[in-house]
């Protein structure tokens, strides 16, 4: 092989040596972005799994009836404990004990600077009391997800600590008038906090499904690597030999010329 032939294929074989650098580095950055993902999607699953609800404990159940007027309405067995457990809303919260239409605990809701959060400001009241968040209205006739959104949202607030849950003070006399006392969610016997499972198989099976497409694509990429470092050590064994080849002639050059 002429001088300027092997210097041809030097320069050839470097700019293939770089090529390959370049994609292995590519391969190397997609690895990392799906081992992320992988983690990602762990977290998810983890919190899927162990994702709580906050439920009203009702000591009554509902059901829906028509009324004398033929009217749908709500009616309300007391002394009858539900089967099934009802997410925690505004509505079990605030209304009273005695309520016709949906019972609750008589409580209510303030945020960090101790102003009672309503969806909307009662009649007559100082609105320097009171801040306004329509988001924790559920409202039965809007659609699962609409209710689902609402009970999240208070119960993310009151998790956070963003808002507490006030009662009246029972040892206050009644004829002289009553404060609000902060109380627990964990501790209150009518509010449980459990551990929300329904979504417990979907959320397996969407795991399983994500991370066995993630390996997938993770081994491809590792072959392709793999591939690229068997390549690399064939051109740089090439490169050595045709760096010899390149010394011997000139070499060889200076001799002639010597």
């Amino acid at each position: 092989m002429g001088m300027s032939a092997s210097q041809a294929r030097y320069l050839q074989l470097t700019a293939r040596k770089s090529d390959l650098e370049f994609q292995a580095q590519q391969i190397c950055q997609k690895r990392l972005s799906l081992a992320e993902r992988t983690q990602q999607i762990a977290t998810k699953y983890s919190n899927q799994i162990n994702d709580r609800h906050l439920y009203y404990n009702a000591p009554y159940t509902l059901q829906t009836g028509i009324d004398e007027d033929g009217n749908v309405s709500t009616l309300v067995n007391f002394g009858e404990s539900s089967a099934s457990q009802k997410r925690l809303d505004y509505y079990d919260i605030t209304n009273g004990i005695n309520d016709p239409n949906q019972p609750g605990l008589g409580y209510r809701i303030v945020n960090s600077e101790g102003k009672i959060v309503v969806p909307a400001i009662p009649e007559g009241a100082n609105p320097d009391d009171y801040v306004v968040d329509a988001s924790i209205v559920p409202n039965m006739s809007d659609s699962e997800s609409a209710y689902r959104n609402a009970c999240d949202y208070l119960e993310d607030k009151l998790r956070n600590a963003e808002w507490t849950l006030q009662k009246r003070n029972t040892n206050d006399n009644v004829d002289t008038g009553f404060d609000w006392v902060d109380t627990d969610f964990y501790t209150d016997s009518f509010i449980d906090d459990l551990l929300y499972e329904d979504n417990d198989s979907a959320a397996e099976a969407e795991y399983t499904r994500d991370t066995e497409t993630i390996q997938s694509q993770d081994k491809a990429l590792e072959m392709r690597l793999n591939q690229i470092t068997t390549e690399q050590k064939a051109i740089e064994t090439e490169m050595e030999s045709v760096k010899n080849v390149i010394q011997k002639n000139v070499e060889s050059s200076f001799k002639t010329f010597g």
